[in-house]
C-alpha cells in the first residue's frame, strides 16, 4: 500500500510541477490571513477566500489554453456534476483510503490541534461518497 501511495504522490507532484495552475482553497485562505494552513476559522476569511477562489475560476474561463488543478471535496455525483458544468473539467479522484487519511491527519502538525474535527470530516466524506462521474482515479 505504501508503494502505491508513493506513486500517487509522485504523479501528483509531477503533474503540478509542470506549472499547471493549482487552485487550493486552504492555500488561498492561509495567504489571505497570513496564518498557517488550517488555522483560520473565522467567517470573514472564509468569505474572502471563496470570493478570491471564484475570481480565479472566472478568470480561467477566458483562457483558451493551459490547465489548472482545482481542488475541492466533492463526494457526491451532484457536486462533481456542478463543477464539471461550471468548469468543463476532467474529474480526478485522489483516494488514499479513509484509514490512511486518519493516519496522515495524526501525523500532520498543522492540524494536530483539530485532529477530531478533520477525522470527522474525512468520515463524513466517505459516508457521503457516491461513485460515478469520475474520469480518472489516482
Amino acid at each position: 500500500m505504501e508503494a502505491r501511495e508513493e506513486i500517487m504522490r509522485e504523479i501528483w507532484i509531477n503533474r503540478t510541477e509542470r506549472r499547471r495552475i493549482r487552485i487550493g482553497f486552504d492555500e488561498i485562505r492561509a495567504r489571505i490571513t497570513g496564518k498557517s494552513l488550517y488555522k483560520s476559522r473565522d467567517k470573514k476569511s472564509l468569505d474572502a477566500a471563496i470570493k478570491e477562489r471564484n475570481q480565479i475560476l472566472e478568470s480561467l474561463s477566458a483562457r483558451d489554453r493551459g490547465q489548472a488543478w482545482f481542488i475541492t471535496s466533492a463526494p457526491t455525483r451532484r457536486e462533481r456534476q456542478h463543477w464539471k458544468r461550471q468548469l468543463g473539467c476532467w474529474i480526478v479522484l485522489i483516494d488514499p483510503g479513509m484509514q490512511r487519511c486518519w493516519t496522515r491527519l495524526a501525523q500532520d502538525d498543522r492540524r494536530r490541534d483539530q485532529y477530531l474535527k478533520y477525522k470527522q470530516a474525512a468520515l463524513k466524506w466517505y459516508r457521503k461518497y457516491e461513485p460515478g462521474l469520475i474520469d480518472e482515479v489516482i
